[in-house]
Formats: C-alpha cells, structure tokens, sequence
C-alpha cells in the first residue's frame, strides 16, 4: 500500500493543520474579550475567622520572620554538643536532630523551629569557623553579639567544639559511629 500524500487532503500549496492553528471560525467577542481569571490574592497576617477569601479561596499566609537571639543559639548550640548529630548514623541523623530540637524547645528556646531549621541554623553558624565568616553587624544577632564580647566568646567556643565533632564524625565510618555512641 501506497502512502497518501498530504496534499490531496489539504490541497498542493497549504501545510498540514498544526496544534496553534486556530479553529476555522473564531467568535469576535470572545476574541475581545479578556478571559484570564486573577489569581486568589496572597494576605500576609492573620485570616479571617471563615479562613477563606469572598471567593472561597483559602488565604495563603506566611510564617512571621523570627530571629534567633544569642540565648536560642547558645542553648541550640550546646545541646548540638551533649546530642552530637554527626556521630550518629545516615539513618538516624534525622532523628537526633528532633532530639536536639526537643531538648532546646522544653528548655524554652527556639521554639516554633523544626528541626530542619536548627540543622540549617547550626551548618550556617559552622560558616563562623570553617570560613571565618562573622555575623553581619546589621542583622540584630550581629548587633546582639556586637554589644555583648562575651557571649560571642561563648558562642565561638562552641562552635569551635562542635567543628572538632563533626570532623571527627566525618572520619569515622558508620560502623564506628554507632559503636562509639554506645561507649
């Protein structure tokens, strides 16, 4: 069997329709006419007490922005130290970090934080001594600890402690890590 040409459907001087050709006839008023729908408003603050827009949309809110204070992180930091995340195992890391994240908000502090956050806050704070980055003296942490040399003495003590852990960790293979928790 022979392949038909297209030009006996179509005609010899016209292409073959395509997915962005238009449909033959197009209403002029709905070409007119501007179909978009908005998108549902974003409301930063609190919701009402429906929790939805007129619409019936939900309100997207975001969390409020909150800073740690030099208290938080000393308190965050020195459970890092009596917990040690790095020793333990791939697959129980996760889990010592909600121990330490326990720990730290039954103490009072960081509270609202998951324990991604204070994972994340500690390896930024690590940045201090790995790379002897200092804390920008326009964030209110910068000013807290630029008005108070002591607690950044404490602070950077600590976080020297816990530089020697985890490079301690990351010579260690797994089955030494879990042994070594258990002594």
């Amino acid at each position: 069997m022979l392949p038909v040409p297209t030009s006996s459907f179509y005609g010899p001087r016209t292409k073959a329709p395509t997915l962005s050709t238009p449909p033959a006839v197009i209403d002029p008023v709905l070409l007119a006419a501007d179909i978009r729908v908005p998108a549902p408003p974003i409301i930063h603050g609190s919701a009402t007490s429906l929790g939805e827009t007129g619409a019936g949309q939900p309100i997207k809110m975001r969390k409020s922005h909150e800073e740690f204070t030099s208290r938080d992180l000393e308190h965050l930091l020195g459970t890092v130290i009596d917990i040690n995340p790095f020793m333990a195992p791939r697959s129980k890391i996760g889990d010592r970090w909600k121990e330490v994240t326990e720990i730290v908000q039954a103490k009072g502090f960081c509270q609202n934080r998951e324990p991604e956050t204070l994972k994340n806050k500690a390896s930024s704070l690590l940045g201090w001594v790995e790379g002897g980055k200092k804390q920008k003296a326009r964030s209110p942490l910068g000013k807290e600890l630029d008005s108070d040399p002591a607690g950044f003495t404490a602070l950077s003590g600590k976080l020297d402690a816990i530089q020697h852990l985890k490079i301690q960790a990351k010579d260690m293979r797994e089955d030494q890590k879990a042994h070594a928790k258990e002594v």
